[in-house]
């Protein structure tokens, strides 16, 4: 049972409990009454029903209006929990850095880690410390590009430009740099440079497991181009 499937039947279980005990106070007044043991009984009134069900009303609203419908509760949480599992692997990392500071690998796994957090800044900082130990390479390069690409809001500024040319100049078929030039100029509306950087991975056979998905990256960024090439 969920934390507020628990909720909603413990306040639904109050409030029963509640008007079960009104109810046999009532009961027993009653008794009282008719055996002259106690004072006259009181009408009863409509107001305690009302009041409890007024109440369970407005409970109700303001647990949609602050959780939502019961699904996205549900996401909200799962988002907590996963944000949770990210944190820990990057203070893991950051552990391991700190235990570690010369290995690249570990600057590396950083770099990583922060970058799933949505972290950017700090993961162009652990890639220069990988950089800095391993000295420059493609994929290092390629991986810079990307963080400062994401960093700036998708936007190739100077230093990612200058870090994806020269991962290209050390491997014309760096996968990260070609992707990221790829998908950068999709976003552009600039569909022939799209699908020259895409064709290059395919090519070269560096695309591996994302083959198929070039592939139909490739389709949509020519049907794009037969598009705007077909008059109105």
């Amino acid at each position: 049972m969920t934390t507020l499937s628990l909720s909603i039947f413990l306040a639904l279980l109050a409030a029963a409990f509640t008007l079960a005990c009104g109810h046999r106070g009532y009961l027993r007044a009653a008794g009282e009454a008719a055996l002259g043991e106690g004072p006259s009984l009181p009408r009863a009134g409509w107001w305690a029903p009302a009041f409890m069900l007024v109440f369970l009303i407005l409970i109700s609203l303001l647990t949609y209006s602050r959780l939502g419908h019961f699904s996205g509760w549900q996401q909200q949480h799962t988002e907590t929990r996963v944000d949770y599992l990210l944190q820990s692997r990057i203070n893991q990392s950051m552990i391991q850095a700190e235990r570690r500071p010369e290995d690249a690998a570990t600057w590396l796994a950083l770099a990583e880690s922060q970058a799933a957090g949505g972290h950017y800044g700090e993961a162009v900082e652990a890639l220069d410390q990988a950089l800095a130990l391993q000295g420059e390479t493609a994929p290092l390069l390629g991986l810079k590009a990307k963080y400062l690409y994401y960093q700036q809001g998708r936007a190739l500024g100077i230093d990612a430009v200058a870090a994806v040319s020269r991962a290209l100049s050390l491997d014309d078929t760096d996968f990260t740099s070609r992707e990221l030039l790829a998908s950068h100029a999709y976003r552009q509306g600039q569909y022939q440079q799209a699908v020259e950087h895409w064709q290059v991975l395919l090519d070269s056979g560096t695309a591996g497991t994302r083959e198929a998905a070039i592939q139909r990256a490739v389709e949509r960024a020519k049907a794009r181009i037969k598009a705007a090439a077909t008059p109105q």
